[in-house]
């Protein structure tokens, strides 16, 4: 009865992610760290989040596995895909130049509208030893064709600081920020114009 119960409630938590397969389990090792996926899924009431959105971080550091972008009915979802814990993290708007943590280097992320995702006590790849093994292999920039999200650009990753900017067109009509475990994950959606 106790697994029963144990299945239903992860089946729950995979299923709030729609770019998840409900049909297979997936690591780090095997699910591709980056992806773009067209899907459909029932409009539901869209409340959004007001901006900017924040949690603290733990004392458990977040390392990232997965970033997915899906365009659904009514908006664009960001999925960023952690490993041992939610790291803190605070979205919200951001302004051009967008400069490159660390180095400050200038890079362009494509979108009239500009959101930084900023996650804290968090990394892209674990030290064992004196060796880095890279957990997140994904690309760097995820073009998209949703019907907001035009780009999401990786723009840092110093100090135990991961940083991402969404780059939107046209300007969303809401967005909301929630978290999910079994994988632990932040959720970034973006509302469609009407």
């Amino acid at each position: 009865m106790v697994a029963l119960a144990l299945v239903l409630l992860a089946s729950c938590n995979r299923g709030d992610d729609p770019t998840v397969d409900m049909g297979t389990t997936t690591s780090s090792s095997s699910a591709p760290s980056s992806s773009v996926v067209e899907t459909t899924s029932p409009n539901t009431t869209f409340a959004p989040t007001a901006l900017p959105a924040t949690a603290p971080a733990p004392t458990t550091r977040g390392y990232l596995a997965a970033v997915r972008v899906a365009s659904h009915d009514g908006y664009d979802r960001i999925v960023f895909e952690f490993e041992d814990a939610v790291p803190g993290y605070r979205v919200g708007l951001t302004g051009r130049p967008v400069t490159e943590d660390g180095s400050g280097d200038s890079v362009e992320v494509k979108g009239e509208v500009l959101y930084e995702v900023r996650f804290e006590n968090a990394a892209t790849a674990r030290l064992q030893g004196e060796r880095v093994v890279p957990v997140y292999q994904g690309d760097k920039r995820i073009t998209t064709r949703g019907k907001v999200v035009e780009e999401v650009v990786r723009t840092g990753d110093f100090e135990g600081v991961v940083t991402w900017v969404i780059g939107a067109r046209p300007r969303p009509e809401g967005v909301r920020v929630t978290t999910l475990a079994s994988p632990f994950r932040v959720v970034v959606d973006l509302a469609s114009p009407r």
